[in-house]
């Protein structure tokens, strides 16, 4: 903990201040406007601040002085906005879709000249360890691992390193990765469905030709109709 840097809580607000019998922190406010009700002064770690993709918008602020606070009073994300923003406990299934969406992406930016052949080769290496590390259960998810996107492009730079890692997303919307993931899952995830159909129908086929004499008791909206034959 830093000392020095107190949190007046008013509301939904924070804003950090100036501690009196500390020097090392500067003073934002010059006053304390009256009108704040400070309901609890605790202490801050101002080392927290660690990168979210979406974080900034989440400072516990009222929206009357958000637009000033954001500017002049950046603090930490609200646990509860984290807890809230995290979706890599549901979206890790997709991690196989990711990962392929990402190694078509570093294909296609190779071919138009960004990444070098080396790095294209050292990428598409990280993203099978990174692949192999799911498959296995050894994937270890970090704190600021917000999802899935997320989490595999931050095991990718700790395996190949930052350097290269960070041109994989060259031109790289997050809203059109989630897309692209979406899309691949759904359509493996069809597949699966399909072949599971056609088991169910293949079964069912089986049993109709065995069974063909054998009479059903008829149901229809929950009330009782002719006998049926399961043929």
């Amino acid at each position: 903990m830093k000392q020095g840097v107190r949190q007046l809580y008013f509301r939904d607000c924070v804003v950090p201040q100036r501690d009196r019998n500390s020097s090392s922190t500067p003073k934002i406010f010059s006053f304390e406007p009256p009108f704040l009700l400070i309901l609890r002064v605790d202490t801050i770690d101002q080392d927290v601040r660690q990168y979210k993709a979406l974080g900034r918008p989440f400072y516990r602020y009222p929206i009357q002085l958000a637009s000033i606070l954001l500017i002049l009073c950046p603090g930490a994300t609200d646990p509860l906005m984290t807890a809230f923003n995290e979706s890599l406990p549901y979206d890790k299934k997709m991690h196989t879709a990711d990962i392929t969406g990402s190694k078509a992406y570093a294909q296609a930016i190779h071919k138009s000249g960004i990444l070098s052949a080396h790095e294209c080769a050292e990428i598409l290496r990280g993203l099978d360890v990174v692949e192999q590390e799911w498959l296995e259960n050894k994937f270890v998810a970090q704190s600021n691992d917000e999802d899935i996107h997320t989490a595999n492009e931050r095991r990718l730079g700790e395996i190949i390193g930052t350097k290269i890692a960070g041109k994989l997303h060259t031109g790289r919307s997050r809203n059109d990765q989630v897309a692209t993931d979406m899309r691949i899952w759904t359509r493996d995830e069809g597949r699966k469905v399909i072949v599971i159909l056609k088991e169910l129908i293949s079964v069912m086929l089986a049993r109709a030709e065995k069974e063909m004499d054998v009479l059903m008791p008829g149901f229809t909206h929950l009330q009782a109709r002719l006998p049926d034959v399961q043929g």
